[in-house]
């Protein structure tokens, strides 16, 4: 699902699609407002022939010539004559009153301007956003392996619980695994003892030296492996490598040894030493683990076991995270990739809290794409008061092409025609034009790297029904 996601919120960053929809937009906007401008000059047009075209003198007379017939009319019907009077006067009113309206409105417009709004310039900042949906994790995910069985005595901890490394998670009832560490540890005495007695209790230097140098480099190699399997990090695949080869080329050392120093009826002796030397540390290990403790710290993310359960050895019944260093992994396309850099500061939006912002930072970022044809990165975020829980879904957004102290305008008070770029300013009581060159553009707000300074008042609403030198009224947005 995340991949789908990427790759639709890819295609909208494309460059190239970008380029096309905003090319389209400009266009557009250009023949809407042409056919404005078109319409408001017919129109006052329209006003003014209709003006011309009143013979002011032509009304008065006919007003005179119906005002004569009305009194000879009224000589012969009092009544009559006076009701039609009142009709021409009052029809000579409104005639009046038409005109003189019209008169007023091209005069108030022409004394008064267009009504525009402006914006006093000031420094700011644009930049463009770059989004991907993400995931949050957990730094780690660490399960409790046990490495001892028998039935829980009790269990110490609740689901959500934070836990220091060393705390005591559950016990195991440790009487069964007592017994067997007895056992294991009599026989190894016995084992000892014997061995001892047939070599009098001495053992060449060079052998003791062996083998002391091969059961180090066996802890290591151990420790090194279980560090591995557990996912912890940290040890990579060719210093596991070293450890490895290393502990082997001790034990042949070690081994060599004992077989050319060591007599042939010792040979047994020293090979059951040996055995019951591992049975006693495998039983002595066991027997220290029935009080299962949190490996690291943590919060408990999930808890399977309860009291009198029965538990078998390699079993993962908790699984402990860090929740104050979280992180987000992605992969990037390759036009996204070298507009990034490791330090960089991201924006992190999350649905559980859609009103706020955290910040995030780039902690790696792969330059070398795999098969995939993408290119992973990882991001950190720290979680001082957890408030982001491990598996919150939101998206992260990557500011590219920043400038501070910036000449920034809304897009739609940019007109352009053809490869005119131009905007209007106020100029007293009129309105200039004036031509500029833009740089960053987001799509919504673009930035102007010439023919603007600090404190011009830009016109950013009425300028599409504007012409340079235009008679212009400020009012309140």
């Amino acid at each position: 699902m995340n991949k789908e996601i990427n790759e639709n919120v890819n295609k909208d960053v494309s460059s190239s699609l970008m380029k096309e929809k905003l090319k389209e937009e400009k266009e557009l906007k250009n023949k809407k407002v042409k056919v404005k401008k078109e319409k408001v000059k017919k129109e006052k047009k329209n006003i003014k022939d209709k003006i011309k075209d009143i013979d002011y003198k032509e009304l008065k007379e006919k007003g005179m010539e119906k005002a004569l017939e009305a009194k000879d009319y009224y000589m012969s019907n009092t009544k009559k004559c006076l009701i039609g009077l009142v009709v021409v006067v009052f029809g000579l009113m409104i005639v009046f009153k038409v005109v003189g309206w019209a008169k007023d409105k091209i005069t108030e417009t022409n004394i008064k301007g267009i009504a525009v709004t402006t914006l006093e310039i000031t420094p700011d900042t644009i930049k463009n956003d770059i989004v991907y949906a993400a995931k949050v994790d957990a730094h780690y995910s660490l399960p409790v392996v046990l490495k001892a069985g028998g039935e829980v005595q009790q269990v110490y901890v609740k689901l959500g619980d934070y836990v220091n490394e060393g705390d005591v998670l559950f016990t195991i009832d440790p009487k069964d695994i007592q017994r067997s560490y007895n056992a294991a540890s009599a026989a190894y005495s016995a084992a000892s003892a014997n061995y001892n007695s047939m070599t009098g209790g001495q053992m060449d230097a060079s052998v003791l030296q062996a083998k002391m140098n091969r059961d180090n480099l066996e802890k290591n190699y151990l420790a090194a492996q279980e560090i591995r399997a557990q996912g912890l990090g940290g040890v990579s695949e060719n210093d596991f490598a070293t450890l490895k080869a290393q502990f082997e080329a001790a034990d042949k050392t070690y081994q060599a040894l004992i077989n050319s120093g060591v007599q042939a009826s010792t040979q047994g002796a020293l090979a059951s030493l040996e055995q019951s030397r591992t049975a006693y540390e495998q039983a002595r290990d066991m027997l220290n683990n029935t009080k299962v403790k949190a490996p690291v710290s943590g919060i408990v993310a999930s808890l399977n076991v309860k009291d009198k359960q029965m538990v078998q050895q390699g079993m993962t019944p908790i699984t402990i995270v860090n929740s104050n260093d979280l992180e987000i992994n992605l992969s990037v396309s390759e036009n996204v990739v070298g507009l990034l850099h490791e330090g960089d500061e991201v924006d992190v939006l999350l649905n559980s809290f859609p009103d706020e912002t955290f910040k995030g930072k780039i902690e790696s970022l792969t330059t070398v794409s795999p098969q995939t044809g993408t290119y992973p990165l990882l991001i950190k975020m720290e979680n001082k008061d957890d408030k982001i829980k491990a598996g919150m879904f939101g998206k992260v957004i990557f500011s590219t092409n920043q400038v501070d102290e910036a000449i920034v305008l809304d897009k739609d008070c940019l007109i352009e025609n053809g490869d005119e770029k131009f905007v209007f300013v106020v100029d007293g009581k009129k309105a200039k034009k004036v031509l500029v060159e833009t740089g960053v553009d987001n799509g919504k707000e673009i930035q102007i790297i010439n023919g603007l300074k600090l404190g011009d008042q830009v016109i950013t609403k009425g300028q599409d029904y504007l012409e340079d030198g235009d008679t212009i009224r400020v009012v309140e947005d």
